[in-house]
């Protein structure tokens, strides 16, 4: 009877040992990788269309009849979302597709349901990923980052709405039109002045005075308006052109591309323009009567959503002929390796291959699309090792070559958990 009970009891130790192997182990938050992006759970009709909202302003749209299922009434919606930079890093979600090349993102979204059920593809869920200035050059990709695939694949272009359509039609008329004249950075001036933050700041015009100027700015001048004297006191005797055969559709257009820019690109930020486009009118004798402040376009990026894998609203950054001799790192081996983008949503890792690091989905001889002279970081750190990790934060540059022997040191978790939130 012994023998039997003590055979019980090894069975069940066993029996409690693969259980316990088995159990998929949660990912620690101390260092980069998923288990740092919350998830968010929503609970589901399914017999009513439902419009939800995260907590970063994702909309997702469902149908009653997105989800094939005859048996279930209800489900659990579980969203992870990854829309700031700090994020983008934090996750360890790096930013390259199947080709090797860079990706900027505009934002992913990842959706799970609980009980897993089969999204009916006449119906998608469709979701809308809120922007700060649309990127017209924005597309679809996809991943299966929960089996390891980190690598996104083209999917297709973005659901077109109205905004995105106006602002390529936009983006095409201002590069016919105005870019003889007009920088199409929207920052230096040129025969004419800078259009960055034109509706921003003291220096502020309103849309219908823009409108009539851009028609016929000698008849404005003609009847005293004082802005339009101002304008021709500084340029003249250049003369603007008129553009009265384009209509107000078409210049609205124009200067929606121009405000969305300026917002996608932050130059009506205070600290770095003091709230004032380039074009500075602070010596006229003039005010503008009710002109509008400078608000951004309500805009988002519309998916659509057919499986449970990452969904990612992406474009390649650089179109550059010159490229950079890939990133090569000597350091201590097992280590996280990241190549950060200073004014991108972009992250690059590096990969351990013959005794230096690399970035990964590239060869020892082959060289990189990045421009010589962007603003990067190489972030090495270590597992955590009784209580401390060894660290690096090297600023640097995209140069012709990029060799690098980053100067590690030790920090504590607590200083390295600091570091992550000054990323």
């Amino acid at each position: 009877m012994k023998n039997k009970i003590k055979a019980a009891v090894i069975l069940l130790i066993f029996a409690t040992y693969l259980f316990n192997c088995s159990k998929k182990e949660e990912p620690s938050t101390s260092g980069f990788n998923l288990g740092n992006i919350k998830e968010q759970v929503f609970k589901i009709n399914l017999n009513q269309d439902t419009v939800l909202q995260t907590e970063s302003g994702v909309l997702i749209n469902l149908r009653k009849n997105t989800f094939k299922s005859t048996t279930f009434t209800a489900l659990e919606l579980r969203v992870k979302e990854i829309l700031t930079k700090a994020d983008l890093i934090k996750s360890g979600i790096t930013t390259i597709d199947e080709k090797g090349r860079l990706l900027e993102s505009g934002g992913m979204v990842n959706i799970q349901t609980e009980p897993k059920i089969e999204i009916n593809p006449k119906y998608p869920i469709q979701v809308s990923i809120p922007a700060k200035g649309l990127n017209p050059n924005m597309k679809k990709y996809t991943a299966d980052i929960d089996n390891g695939d980190y690598l996104w694949k083209y999917a297709g272009s973005l659901v077109n709405n109205q905004l995105l359509i106006d602002l390529k039609e936009g983006e095409k008329l201002f590069l016919q039109n105005c870019a003889t004249c007009h920088n199409k950075d929207l920052v230096k001036n040129m025969t004419g002045p800078a259009l960055g933050c034109i509706e921003n700041g003291v220096n502020r015009r309103d849309r219908d005075w823009l409108i009539k100027f851009t028609k016929n700015s000698q008849k404005m001048i003609a009847s005293g308006d004082t802005l339009a004297l101002c304008i021709w006191n500084i340029y003249k005797p250049t003369v603007m052109s008129n553009f009265g055969n384009l209509s107000d559709l078409q210049i609205n257009q124009i200067y929606d591309y121009i405000k969305n820019e300026s917002s996608r690109r932050n130059l009506c930020d205070k600290k770095t323009n003091n709230g004032r486009n380039s074009f500075n009118l602070a010596n006229c004798d003039f005010k503008i009567e009710n002109a509008n402040n400078f608000d951004t376009i309500p805009s988002y990026y519309v998916v659509s959503v057919f499986n449970y894998e990452w969904i990612n609203c992406d474009y390649t950054p650089f179109q550059v002929e010159e490229e950079a001799e890939t990133f090569k790192v000597v350091a201590e081996p097992n280590l996280q390796i990241y190549l950060i983008f200073k004014n991108r949503k972009s992250i690059w890792s590096f990969g351990f291959e013959k005794g230096r690091y690399i970035l990964s989905e590239t060869q020892d001889d082959e060289k990189v699309k990045l421009p010589i002279g962007e603003e990067v970081s190489i972030l090495a750190y270590s597992e955590p090792k009784k209580g401390k990790r060894r660290f690096c934060w090297l600023k640097t540059k995209v140069n012709a070559k990029n060799d690098f022997k980053p100067d590690l040191h030790s920090i504590s978790e607590l200083e390295f958990l600091k570091r992550l939130v000054q990323l």
